[in-house]
C-alpha cells in the first residue's frame, strides 16, 4: 500500500485489549502504517503490550466510572453474574439491574483531556473509524467529526443497531433509544459503513441508504495451517472461547451428544479461569476436560490437537438477534486450519447459512441433527473434502492482506469523494 490515510480510530475498548474484538482489530490494522493511526477508547485494561504498535489514549475516567470499576463494584458485579446462571426470579431481577447499571455508566458522557486534544489535532486525523455500539463513544465521534470537519466509517460487527444483547430488560427502553439516537446521528456523518457479512451489507445498505463494505473477519492465513492431530482412538473436540452469553448451553448439549457415543469422543474446552469456576458445575458425569484459556498467539497449538473444531451460538431468542449477520473471530481460524468444523446453534442465523452454503461444516440446529453430527465425527469417515472447502472459503474471504486492500481502497474512496 501507498502512503496510509491518517484514520483516527475511537472506540470503547482499545485494539489492544485481549479479546475477540482486539484481535479482529488488530488484524485489520496491521498493514498500516502506524504513523497513519492513532486510538483513543476509555475502558482501561490489561493491553497486549507485545503487539502494541501506535499511539494508543486512554480517556480519563470520571469519578463515578472510577468508583464502578473499584474492587466493591467489582466484588459485586461477579457475584451477580455467577448468580445469574442459576434461574430464579430474584437473580433475574438482579441481572436487570446490573444490565442497567452497566448501560448508565455507558450513557456518561466522556470528555478528552488537553493533552489529548493537542496530540489529535497535530495528528491531523483526515476519517474516524469506530465500532459504535457505545452511546458515550457515539457522542465522542460525533463531536470530534464536527470539529475536525472529517468523516467516519462505522464498522458493525453484530447487529446492536437493531437489537442490543439485553433486549428483554424493560428497564433499557430509555437506553435503546439514546443508542440509536447517537447512532444515527453518526450515520449523517459516515461516508462508508462497514458490515462483517453480505447479508449485514444488504440489510444495512437499504436501512442507511450508504454505501456499504463487507470486511469479513480477517486472519494471517499462514499460522493457521500445520500438522495434523494424531489419532488417539478417542476423538477431540475442541471449543476455545467465552461460555458467556448462554454458550455453556449449548456446549452441555454437544458434551450430552458425546457422552452417548460411549467414550469415543471428548470435549476440550479452553475458556478463562474465571468462566472455569463459573459454569464447570453443570458439566458433571459428562466426557468434558476444562483447560484454562492460553494466549492467542498460541492458539494455533490448540486447534492442531483437535480432531474437530466447535463452535456455537445461543439458540435464545433474546439473543440471536444480535448475533443475526455476526460471524466469530474463531470462524475464519477455524476454516485455515482444514480441521473438521462442528457448528451448532439457530437455523436462521446468517452464519448458519454461510457455513451451509459453502460446505466447511457438519452443521446442526436440533438435537437430533447435533447426535447425527456428532456420531458421524467419532467415525471413519472422511471429511477431507469439507477441510478443503473450508480452507479455500478463508482464503477466498477471510485472508489479512486482502481485506486490507479492501479498506485502504475504500477509506481512499470516501477522502476522495469528501
Amino acid at each position: 500500500m501507498e502512503k496510509c490515510p491518517r484514520v483516527l480510530i475511537v472506540n470503547a475498548q482499545s485494539m489492544y485489549k485481549k479479546n475477540a474484538t482486539g484481535i479482529t482489530l488488530q488484524s485489520i490494522w496491521s498493514g498500516w502504517d502506524a504513523d497513519c493511526l492513532f486510538e483513543v477508547y476509555s475502558d482501561p485494561v490489561v493491553m497486549d503490550q507485545c503487539n502494541q504498535r501506535i499511539k494508543s489514549y486512554c480517556i480519563p475516567p470520571s469519578y463515578i466510572i472510577r468508583f464502578s470499576r473499584g474492587k466493591a463494584a467489582q466484588s459485586i458485579n461477579s457475584n451477580i453474574k455467577a448468580a445469574s446462571t442459576q434461574q430464579s426470579s430474584n437473580n433475574k431481577i438482579k441481572s436487570y439491574l446490573r444490565q442497567f447499571a452497566v448501560c448508565t455508566l455507558d450513557s456518561i458522557s466522556v470528555k478528552l483531556d488537553k493533552s489529548t486534544i493537542d496530540a489529535i489535532r497535530d495528528f491531523h486525523p483526515q476519517v474516524i473509524y469506530t465500532l459504535g455500539a457505545s452511546v458515550s463513544i457515539m457522542r465522542l465521534v460525533n463531536q470530534l467529526s464536527m470539529q475536525l470537519n472529517i468523516p467516519v466509517i462505522m464498522h458493525f460487527m453484530d447487529n446492536w443497531a437493531e437489537h442490543i444483547q439485553w433486549e428483554d430488560n424493560p428497564l433499557l427502553s430509555l437506553y435503546k433509544s439514546s443508542l440509536k439516537k447517537k447512532m444515527l446521528a453518526c450515520i449523517k456523518r459516515c461516508k462508508l459503513v462497514v458490515t462483517i457479512s453480505s447479508s449485514m451489507a444488504e440489510a444495512y445498505h437499504e436501512k442507511f441508504q450508504k454505501e456499504t463494505l463487507v470486511l469479513m473477519n480477517t486472519v494471517d492465513l499462514s499460522k493457521f495451517k500445520g500438522s495434523a492431530s494424531k489419532p488417539t482412538g478417542i476423538t477431540h473436540f475442541v471449543y476455545a472461547g467465552g461460555l458467556h452469553l448462554d454458550r455453556w448451553k449449548a456446549l452441555k448439549e454437544i458434551a450430552e451428544a458425546i457422552k452417548k457415543t460411549d467414550g469415543k469422543g471428548i470435549l476440550d474446552i479452553f475458556t478463562s479461569k474465571d468462566s472455569i469456576e463459573l459454569y464447570h458445575s453443570n458439566f458433571k458425569m459428562l466426557p468434558v476436560a476444562f483447560h484454562e484459556a492460553v494466549p492467542h498467539e498460541h492458539i494455533n497449538e490448540v486447534y492442531q490437537k483437535a480432531d474437530v473444531l466447535v463452535h456455537t451460538e445461543v439458540q435464545s431468542e433474546k439473543m440471536k438477534g444480535f448475533f443475526k449477520y455476526s460471524i466469530s473471530t474463531k470462524i475464519p481460524e477455524y476454516l485455515a486450519t482444514e480441521k473438521p468444523i462442528l457448528f451448532y446453534g439457530p437455523q436462521d442465523m446468517k452464519l448458519f447459512e454461510y457455513l451451509l452454503q459453502n460446505r466447511v461444516a457438519l452443521m446442526a440446529s436440533a438435537k437430533e441433527e447435533l447426535q447425527c453430527c456428532v456420531n458421524r465425527l467419532v467415525s471413519d469417515e472422511d471429511f477431507t473434502e469439507m477441510c478443503e472447502n473450508a480452507r479455500c472459503l478463508a482464503e477466498k474471504n477471510h485472508c489479512a492482506s486482502e481485506n486490507q486492500i479492501k479498506l485502504y481502497n475504500a477509506i481512499e474512496t470516501v477522502l476522495l469523494n469528501s
